[in-house]
């Protein structure tokens, strides 16, 4: 999560950055590529039979009381208003 996070921020903060629009693309498309690489290497490193055994786990299930699905979203929301804001005043100074 820590990694996925800091990738969001970095990779905002240099698609800010991003003048023309044919820059924009590859470099989204490159971000895009850099956010895969996990996925690629589980494919790629993990034995078939431990890629089956993951993709064949049941789902968790989780219930959520009234008060703690209102208190997650407004924490979520708080962290997207952060996540948003953060390069944007980094980017004003």
């Amino acid at each position: 999560l820590a990694v996925a996070t800091v990738l969001l921020l970095a990779g905002i903060s240099w698609l800010a950055r991003t003048t023309s629009i044919s820059e924009l693309m590859l470099n989204a498309v490159a971000l895009n590529a850099i956010l895969d690489v996990d996925e690629f290497l589980f494919l790629g490193l993990t034995p078939m039979k431990f890629q089956h055994g993951i993709q064949s786990l049941a789902p968790l299930t989780v219930t959520y009381s009234r008060r703690r699905s209102q208190w997650e979203s407004s924490v979520q929301c708080l962290m997207l208003f952060c996540t948003m804001w953060l390069p944007f005043g980094l980017l004003l100074r």
